[in-house]
């Protein structure tokens, strides 16, 4: 479930630093990375293997299995965010010209919508 929870707010946010970084025509891809970030975890694999037998856009591949590509600054400021590391957060901020009060409420829109999600899920269970 934690997991779960975790991949929904990745998803949700990744989209957002897209938005917020003025890349919008990615953000669907920037969406699709951070749903899958934690698929090794849940399968108990190392990401390539995890990503083997799914078909998805070479960039989430790049960034996922070998942290290179357009995505890649995004992915490492969802993770610096995610970890609290504040000092690469606002660098990764300054260059993809992100005002860091809009992230912030992205993140917490983030937080909040997969927690309403993974509600949903249980509620039907």
């Amino acid at each position: 479930k934690e997991l779960m929870n975790l991949s929904l707010v990745r998803t949700r946010f990744a989209e957002a630093i897209a938005v917020e970084s003025g890349k919008k025509n990615i953000k669907y891809e920037a969406s699709m990375m951070g749903l899958f970030s934690t698929l090794d975890a849940m399968l108990d694999q190392n990401m390539k293997e995890a990503l083997s037998d799914i078909t998805l856009p070479s960039s989430i591949e790049e960034v996922l299995c070998h942290n290179q590509g357009h995505l890649k600054h995004i992915y490492d400021l969802m993770i610096a965010y995610e970890k609290a590391n504040w000092d690469e957060a606002i660098s990764l901020c300054n260059q993809m010209n992100i005002d860091e009060g809009n992230l912030y409420t992205a993140y917490l829109d983030s937080v909040k919508w997969a927690a309403e999600i993974v509600h949903m899920m249980y509620q039907k269970l």
